[in-house]
């Protein structure tokens, strides 16, 4: 589950340094932006409420797979994507994975480790925390370096690999 923090917190938080190159390419207002991130949070609550109970009912590594694929689909959208839409459609779906995947992990951890349940809990907090400090430093590395699309691909890929432990738990 600590791969997956990762991958998924990283690959969340990649995005933000690179909107003002995004918002150039599509040609978007500055307050369209609010809508983009926006999008991302309301999705969290909603996979937050709604998606992840169903770690509670046995699901959780469909719930964790499905949300490390979502992910890297969703930072995908904004490589190949040119308008508001791309975006927020990607943001929407960051968001879902984001939020379902947290409460899943943590369902997890306490059926697997019922003794130390806090400890756990803490190490995948703290795992994801790193990722949301990775994910904007890679962002800007892989923009000066390669350019705003392939680090988006790159970041993606990542997503998966980073990610490919949680997937064959």
């Amino acid at each position: 589950a600590e791969a997956g923090a990762l991958a998924i917190s990283a690959s969340f938080m990649v995005v933000f340094p690179l909107l003002p190159a995004l918002q150039e390419r599509a040609h978007i207002s500055t307050a369209q932006l609010g809508w983009i991130a926006t999008a991302g949070f309301v999705a969290a609550l909603v996979a937050q409420t709604l998606v992840a109970p169903h770690a509670d009912r046995g699901r959780e590594r469909l719930v964790i797979n499905g949300a490390i694929v979502m992910m890297a689909v969703s930072t995908v959208m904004y490589a190949v994507g040119d308008s508001i839409e791309w975006f927020i459609a990607g943001r929407i779906g960051a968001g879902l994975a984001y939020g379902a995947f947290t409460p899943a992990a943590i369902g997890l951890i306490v059926r697997r480790f019922p003794e130390a349940p806090g400890r756990q809990i803490g190490r995948l907090q703290s795992i994801e925390l790193g990722g949301m400090a990775v994910g904007p430093v890679l962002a800007v590395a892989g923009k000066v370096t390669v350019g705003v699309v392939p680090t988006l691909v790159i970041a993606s890929v990542l997503t998966l690999v980073v990610g490919l432990p949680a997937l064959l738990a």
